[in-house]
């Protein structure tokens, strides 16, 4: 076991038309890919799923949100990975997740702390 890290539960991923988001754009058959925004992370509530002690992130491009749809979905999928009973002898019940809305694409991940 090992102290103090962070290991990944739960991961989910989908993507979303190419047309709806433009990130990379061909240019004399070499591709132009946009530039990089560093997204600002937002603690957007607490949650208690099953016992556990949940803080629930949002990432996005400054000046937006992450969507609402996807902040639930994180929520949910948080709530179905992270394992039962939330204390353990090698688990806290404490964790966060991660809805992460990308451009193209939007992600959300849930993590727990390990002993």
């Amino acid at each position: 076991m090992r102290s103090g890290i962070a290991r990944r539960v739960g991961v989910a991923a989908a993507r979303e038309p190419k047309t709806q988001y433009r990130s990379a754009e061909s240019l004399d058959g070499m591709t132009k890919i946009a530039p990089y925004y560093k997204r600002p992370a937002r603690l957007i509530r607490r949650e208690c799923p099953h016992g556990w002690r949940l803080k629930l992130y949002g990432l996005a491009l400054p000046g937006h949100e992450p969507r609402v749809e996807l902040v639930e979905a994180a929520s949910a999928a948080a709530a179905a990975v992270l394992p039962r009973p939330a204390l353990a002898e090698d688990r806290y019940g404490t964790g966060c997740a991660i809805a992460h809305d990308a451009n193209g694409a939007y992600f959300a991940r849930a993590l727990d702390g390990e002993v």
